[in-house]
């Protein structure tokens, strides 16, 4: 029968991207397994991969030898992802590897290597890698990878095996890829090794607090200076110091001011202000006196505040406020002031925060 040999497995990549070329981001795996039923002189080894994600991806070659990193044959299976070779000898190594191609004839990298070998007794261990999502505190405890949904055993001893694990479960895992040797034994002495990955993700976006902001402002860079001033973030793995964040506008008049962040595992969040920007001062419009008293009217954003001031010399430095700031209802507003004993007045409307 078939024993897998080593203790572990060299995760490699083989795939298609835009323009033929090959990347290596995605993560195709060979492993090896015997079918139920197989004779043990049958020289004969069943194996599987998992498909390249890659749609650009037709099919694969099976690449064997005597010796690692020897393709001293090559077997074309067409978009299959199994297969299996036959005539092995028995007490022999063989390496194994896969390589994806296109319709191009373009070839990615070769997957990773595993040994095979063929002996009257043995056992097999097939092994599905695991992935989890990190708790809030970036974090995944160990599952029991002994049980059937993780490791396939086969055994031909007809003993009882035992399958056992390097990490035991319930074992707190970081963010990344984890290492876990899978142990198979059976009662004739045969073991087979395996190394699970258990790959540990960040799938929780960064946790955005909204704030306030004025409902308007004088320009774009005054807004989004105010919404990202007004917008705290925390995330479970990554300091809110280290958060990639981004600040955008639409509109002008009638503006949408968007904050978002993005942590070091792509996860994106983000909150929204509306507001105002209005970088064009009030005009006075018209100063009519009647019973006394002198009226200004300007135009104005709804929304905004207005400060008029007077001052009763040109050259005086300082401007003095006539009453409180007027929170703007309409397009245009009105503003009475008594008309004062002084032989002069300067008006101006200021827009204030």
């Amino acid at each position: 029968m078939a024993a897998l040999l080593g203790r572990h497995y060299l995760w490699l990549c083989a795939v298609f991207i835009a323009g033929g070329q090959i990347s290596s981001r995605a993560q195709p795996f060979l492993v090896a397994q015997r079918s139920p039923g197989i004779p043990t002189d049958s020289g004969l080894v069943a194996l599987g991969w998992n498909p390249s994600p890659d749609t650009n991806a037709t099919g694969y070659f099976l690449c064997w030898g005597l010796a690692s990193d020897a393709c001293t044959n090559r077997l074309d299976v067409g978009n299959s992802t199994n297969t299996s070779v036959s005539g092995l000898a028995t007490g022999m190594a063989y390496y194994f590897s896969v390589v994806a191609y296109g319709a191009a004839g373009q070839e990615g990298p070769p997957s990773n290597e595993i040994s095979y070998t063929l002996s009257s007794a043995a056992i097999t261990l097939l092994v599905t890698h695991v992935l989890l999502s990190a708790d809030s505190n970036g974090q995944a405890l160990t599952p029991d990878l002994t049980g059937t949904n993780f490791a396939l055993a086969v055994d031909t001893c007809g003993s009882s095996v035992v399958l056992t694990q390097s990490v035991a479960a319930g074992t707190v895992l970081a963010l990344g890829t984890n290492q876990v040797v899978l142990t198979l034994t059976d009662g004739c002495g045969n073991a087979a090794y395996a190394t699970n990955f258990v790959i540990v993700q960040d799938t929780t976006p960064p946790v955005l607090s909204k704030g306030t902001i004025s409902t308007w402002y004088a320009t774009q860079a005054a807004a989004e200076a105010a919404a990202l001033a007004a917008t705290s973030a925390s995330d479970n793995c990554t300091p809110a110091a280290q958060l990639t964040t981004n600040v955008s506008t639409i509109g002008s008049s009638n503006a949408t001011v968007t904050v978002s962040a993005t942590d070091g595992c792509g996860n994106t969040a983000s909150v929204s202000y509306d507001t105002h920007i209005d970088n064009k001062p009030p005009i006075i419009q018209t100063l009519p006196q009647a019973g006394g008293m002198l009226s200004l009217t300007w135009s104005a954003l709804v929304g905004q505040q207005f400060q008029v001031q007077y001052k009763t010399n040109w050259i005086q430095a300082d401007w003095i406020n006539l009453g409180d700031p007027i929170p703007a209802t309409a397009t245009t507003m009105t503003a009475s002031a008594a008309i004062s004993p002084d032989p002069q007045r300067f008006y101006r409307v200021l827009i204030v925060p």
